[in-house]
C-alpha cells in the first residue's frame, strides 16, 4: 500500500484515519479494518485510501466512482435491514 499524501480539507483523496467518519463505509462488506486507530481507513475498493468524500458520507458509494475498480457499497452480511433503511441504503 502506498503512503497517503498530505491533504488540505479541500482534497478529495485519503485524508481521515479510523475514529473520523466512515459511519456508511463500517456497514460495508469491503472495508478493510486494520488494528492501528490511526493508520488509513482503506478497503477494496480504494486499497490506497477511502476518498474523504466518501469516508464522511459526503456521497453515497451505491454508485461507480472515479477510481474504485469497478467495487460499490455492498452491505456486510451481519448488517441487519433496519440500520441499512435508517441510512438510506435499503
Amino acid at each position: 500500500m502506498k503512503e497517503p499524501k498530505e491533504v488540505t480539507a479541500f482534497d478529495d483523496t485519503w485524508g481521515c484515519t479510523w475514529g473520523q467518519g466512515g459511519r456508511v463505509c463500517e456497514l460495508c462488506v469491503h472495508l478493510r479494518k486494520i488494528a492501528v486507530p490511526n493508520d488509513p481507513a482503506y478497503c477494496d475498493a480504494f486499497p490506497d485510501g477511502i476518498p474523504l468524500k466518501i469516508w464522511l458520507d459526503h456521497k453515497r458509494h451505491t454508485e461507480p466512482y472515479p477510481g474504485d475498480h469497478g467495487i460499490q457499497f455492498e452491505p456486510a452480511p451481519d448488517v441487519v435491514p433496519e440500520v441499512l433503511k435508517k441510512e438510506g441504503l435499503a
